[in-house]
């Protein structure tokens, strides 16, 4: 009888390695940065933002629902605003004068960049691999930017971002599951010290 039992032990073991371990072994990472404004509904986050217009001021933008002061909105001003201004562009400046540079420096100081995220990732890894892993990450990833200068809209809102879908593969000989055992022994005997 008792045989028995070892051997139903033994398969249920087995059943679980073959078909649950994939669940086991699968570390699940979410990650949502969102701002609050319209309860967070892309749709009308998005209606919201169509309706805004170049010359509207920052209180009116306010007004029409979007706070700046809500958690992850990041406002920039002068020279931290300008990759939202211009974007990644490289400008060849002739700054040789004292006034020329003055001239920039006040043009710069005038803007003001405000970039509301909203990001709703999900990445799939395995725990331990002993050769290759593709992970997985899904969701969107998106910037909702408004630019200002001297107070006023100074050009109609963008939306930069992407839908992700992307399969990252990682390979090594051994996998994690040796960097794992060792990373654990190690903080084990840093423990028990």
């Amino acid at each position: 009888m008792q045989d028995r039992g070892c051997k139903i032990a033994l398969l249920g073991l087995v059943l679980l390695a073959v078909s649950g371990c994939a669940i086991i072994n699968t570390a699940i990472k979410e990650k949502r940065v969102t701002t609050g404004i319209f309860n967070d509904d892309l749709k009308v986050i998005r209606q919201k933002f169509a309706e805004l217009k170049v010359g509207m001021t920052k209180e009116e933008v306010r007004n029409a629902g979007f706070s700046f002061e809500n958690k992850n909105v990041q406002c920039l001003q002068g020279s931290q605003a300008m990759p939202y201004v211009i974007g990644d562009a490289k400008n060849n400046l002739d700054l040789s004068t004292p006034e020329k540079f003055e001239s920039y420096a006040k043009m710069i100081a005038s803007y003001e960049g405000c970039v509301f995220p909203h990001q709703d990732l999900r990445t799939e890894k395995a725990r331990w691999f002993l050769s290759n892993d593709d992970g997985k990450t899904e969701g969107l990833e998106l910037l909702f930017v408004v630019v200002f200068k001297d107070g006023r809209l100074f050009r109609n809102p963008e939306i930069s971002g992407r839908e992700r879908e992307e399969v990252e593969r990682e390979k090594s000989f051994g996998g994690n599951v040796l960097e794992n055992l060792l990373g654990t022994a190690a903080s084990m005997g840093r423990r028990f010290r």
